[in-house]
């Protein structure tokens, strides 16, 4: 892979990854949608904050549990058939919540049990969507494909959360009908994976070997390589933080009497600067070194929450949540492309699952259940100002435990005592190559490939 020369300019990823982008672009937008609903529901069927943090709360529950399990199955599974059986599965929830809301007889029992369902769901199409990308593009085309997954995840929020306030304000039900729509074209969309051209296939696993087993190699991973479990430690602290700044915002505006509408508009400032965050992403990043590139993402998002908190005023929140979408988009290709290259893709599924695990799925929840109360108890400004200090105070941490200073050659990542390599062209099983090296690619440092 060294002798080869990389393409001028931007890749073409092939119609695969077109297909793939595009039913996930399409299903994002009805989940961003029904994102900004769920709490505008809650509030509109009880009035209560904290309500509104339970539902939103129980939707990201089942991914506490659900991303390893997730992850198992799309290592053993044909991916394809995950994706489209999970879409067909969100899409009958939507809509009879949908029609529980627009005949009058939905109540926040009933609207919990639906995002509950609906986020088990989402939670196998995210882990099966996450690991199929090494199927559809090439290993030299990943960072190019991170990024661009990236700016896809930011369209979805800068569409979605503009519709979902729209639709909130036409009734209830609408913004679940269009998420329900969404998943049936993306599920066709999928389905047509591999047709013309086909993909990228796995190397046979031992699926004999346990569930327990197998997990650990996900969280050894992690756990060896430093960039990911800094950033882990990293993104699971802020992506709690931001939750609860979200529904912050979400309390502010309905307390100052902001329409639904501008509330979306507010949220998919996020999307406008993760948006053009992706776009130059791999630009930026080829110029930083990892460690420099960390710091730079926590520094902009401790100013941004510092305006926030502030900037008691709509146009404090726009720029706020441009900065903070701006950023993250930088962290997650940089996470995203990393992983995707020192993992192998037979493993993909597991490794991904433990991380979306550690960084999304066990605190989440969390951040919407402790949300609402904090916000109701404390107050939206007092948590705003407190969310600022949190984030200035991971800073300290950082540098005082010289997270900024790792390089692309640090002698860490990965050595070969390590986390012994397995050779790719073998078919080896956990049972042959039991440590965490059997994940791993031969790619398994941040040294890039030479232009």
């Amino acid at each position: 892979m060294h002798g080869v020369a990389r393409r001028p300019g931007r890749p073409k990823l092939g119609r695969n990854f077109g297909l793939l982008w595009s039913g996930s672009v399409i299903s994002l937008v009805g989940t961003v949608n029904t994102t900004v609903a769920v709490p505008l529901v809650a509030l509109m069927l009880t009035g209560s904050a904290f309500d509104a943090g339970l539902a939103g709360f129980a939707g990201t529950l089942p991914r506490l549990v659900m991303h390893i399990p997730a992850g198992f199955i799309a290592d053993r599974v044909d991916r394809r058939k995950v994706l489209a059986f999970a879409q067909l599965g969100r899409s009958a929830v939507a809509v009879s919540v949908g029609f529980a809301l627009l005949s009058g007889n939905c109540t926040i029992q009933w609207l919990i049990a639906g995002v509950v369902l609906e986020g088990s769901f989402a939670a196998f199409f995210e882990i099966a969507e996450m690991s199929i990308v090494s199927q559809v593009v090439r290993r030299d085309d990943l960072d190019e494909a991170s990024a661009r997954n990236e700016g896809r995840n930011f369209v979805a929020t800068l569409s979605g959360r503009p519709l979902g306030g729209a639709l909130s304000a036409l009734g209830g039900g609408f913004p679940f009908f269009a998420s329900a729509g969404a998943s049936l074209v993306s599920a066709s969309l999928f389905l047509r994976l591999g047709r013309r051209d086909p993909l990228v296939p796995l190397q046979l696993r031992d699926r004999i070997i346990g569930f327990r087993r197998q997990a650990l190699v996900g969280f050894e991973v992690l756990r060896q390589d430093p960039l990911l479990s800094r950033t882990a430690v990293i993104c699971a602290l802020t992506n709690f933080l931001f939750q609860v700044v979200t529904l912050d915002m979400i309390v502010m505006a309905r307390q100052d009497e902001v329409s639904p509408a501008l509330v979306g508009v507010l949220l998919a400032a996020s999307g406008v600067g993760g948006l053009l965050g992706a776009s130059f992403a791999p630009r930026l990043l080829a110029r930083l070194e990892p460690g420099k590139a960390v710091n730079a993402c926590v520094v902009a998002w401790c100013v941004a929450l510092w305006i926030f908190a502030l900037a008691h005023h709509p146009v404090g929140w726009l720029i706020a949540w441009a900065a903070v979408g701006f950023t993250g988009s930088q962290m997650s290709v940089l996470r995203g492309s990393h992983q995707a290259t020192v993992v192998r893709p037979e493993w993909m599924g597991l490794v991904g699952g433990f991380n979306q695990f550690l960084t999304q799925g066990a605190v989440l929840p969390l951040a919407h259940l402790f949300g609402g109360g904090a916000i109701e108890t404390f107050g939206p400004t007092t948590i705003a100002v407190i969310s600022a200090v949190v984030v200035s105070a991971l800073w300290v941490l950082l540098r005082c435990r010289g997270w900024h200073t790792l390089l692309r050659s640090d002698k860490r990542l990965h050595k070969p005592g390590q986390a012994p390599l397995c050779p790719e062209s073998s078919n080896v099983s956990m049972g042959e190559c039991p440590r965490s090296g059997s994940a791993l690619s031969r790619r398994s440092s941040l040294e890039r490939v030479p232009s």
